[in-house]
């Protein structure tokens, strides 16, 4: 036998457990259910930082930005142009009009001496009087185009240095309104952010119900089919299969190894004293407790 005959009625009980265990518990062998759990991707919720938000923004606006620079610059650079354009043609415009107006004088002077030699008058102070007129007519005339040649080409001087000041700032001009639009585009992408926090938040914890709720169907689906089983297969034995397995000859073997340690009349007293015992002899209580009244009369 597994265990040594005991001395002590404490110790005996716990034998018999161990033997009422062992025959009598004895759980048949069960292969769980499997069912797979359901494993569903989260969204990664890392959020964006305002320095990341100001990066995006920047390259969104990139584009637009340069092309603005470089519009502005272009329409300056043709300003300019046209500009430099006028005053390399002034000088040779202005004495177009300058010859003009010297032919145009000669030409009367001319008539006016025809008309004067035929009159007899080429040689007198009213002759000589009337051509020094026409001639400071010319002059006039002629200084008048000079003033208006002076002021074009100082106006257009002045345009070319205007527009080229401009274009050599045009980066430093959209500057700061490029860095406002910049925030408010961040600003924007940072209301985006947060409702997008918000939404990925929302559906992990839906994710994670998800999952949780199937883990608990599964773990109530394996449990239930275990209770099944066991309701089917867990069946108490019969007295004579407890007989065929030695149940009752490995308690009796402990139980009378006990009393035999006493006389006996104390081994019948103590039988009648431990009525637990029924739970492990079963019938075969009667019995024994018939033995040892027979021994004890004897």
């Amino acid at each position: 036998m597994e265990y040594q005959i005991p001395t002590i009625y404490e110790d005996l009980l716990q034998i018999l457990r161990q033997v009422f265990n062992k025959y009598r518990m004895n759980i048949p062998s069960y292969e769980p259910v499997t069912l797979e759990k359901i494993s569903l991707e989260k969204l990664p919720e890392t959020k964006l930082e305002e320095s990341e938000l100001q990066e995006i923004s920047k390259q969104l606006l990139k584009g637009e930005q340069q092309r603005e620079i470089f519009e502005r610059e272009q329409s300056l650079a043709k300003d300019i142009k046209v500009a430099e354009e006028k005053l390399g043609q002034l000088e040779g415009e202005y004495l177009a009009l300058k010859n003009g107006v010297i032919k145009e004088y000669e030409t009367k002077i001319k008539a006016y001496k025809i008309e004067a030699e035929k009159r007899g008058i080429a040689n007198s102070t009213i002759s000589v009087e009337k051509i020094s007129s026409i001639y400071a007519e010319m002059q006039e005339k002629i200084n008048l185009l000079e003033t208006e040649k002076s002021q074009t080409k100082t106006k257009l001087q002045e345009t070319i240095a205007r527009l080229s000041l401009q274009k050599e700032g045009v980066k430093e001009y959209y500057k700061s309104l490029h860095e406002s639009e910049i925030a408010s585009k961040t600003a924007e992408l940072k209301s985006k952010e947060s409702e997008r926090q918000i939404e990925v938040i929302k559906y992990n914890n839906q994710v994670e119900e998800k999952m949780v709720k199937h883990a608990n169907q599964v773990e109530q689906t394996q449990l239930t089919s275990a209770l099944k089983y066991f309701e089917l297969k867990i069946q108490p034995m019969s007295k004579d299969e407890l007989i065929d397995v030695g149940y009752y000859e490995e308690v009796l073997y402990y139980v009378k190894g006990y009393l035999d340690t006493m006389t006996a009349s104390n081994a019948y007293r103590e039988l009648l004293d431990r009525a637990e015992l029924i739970t492990f002899l079963d019938d075969f209580y009667e019995e024994t407790l018939s033995l040892y009244k027979f021994l004890a009369n004897g």
